[in-house]
């Protein structure tokens, strides 16, 4: 027991804390182009509390992304909930790569 008590105290006192608060809305970018065409462009946007509409024009927006390991800066959304509009139930996975110095990366599944 006192092996087990010991071992148990020293996993725990090596540990790292992560503490990640945020809220994640999957939205989109529309641009009126050359000669009034409209570009539709899918974000990702990251907000530290409900956002209001100021928020909304100060927050980076990040691309979604099927691969953001490495240095890829984006979201991968995997789910039926990755939709603007979509029930976030139906998210399965969702990774995040911010920032690589210092390192921003997040993943759920």
């Amino acid at each position: 027991m006192k092996l087990q008590l010991s071992s148990l105290l020293l996993a725990l006192s090596c540990g790292t804390a992560v503490h990640a608060n945020f809220d994640l809305y999957s939205g989109s970018e529309d641009w009126a182009g050359y000669q009034g065409i409209v570009d539709h462009r899918p974000k990702w946007f990251v907000f530290d509390g409900p956002p209001d509409c100021n928020m909304a024009w100060r927050v980076p927006r990040y691309d979604p992304r099927s691969d953001v390991s490495g240095d890829k800066i984006g979201v991968r959304c995997e789910g039926g909930g990755c939709s603007p509009g979509a029930d976030p139930a139906g998210v399965s996975v969702v990774e995040m790569h911010f920032r690589n110095d210092p390192l921003l990366h997040w993943s759920a599944w």
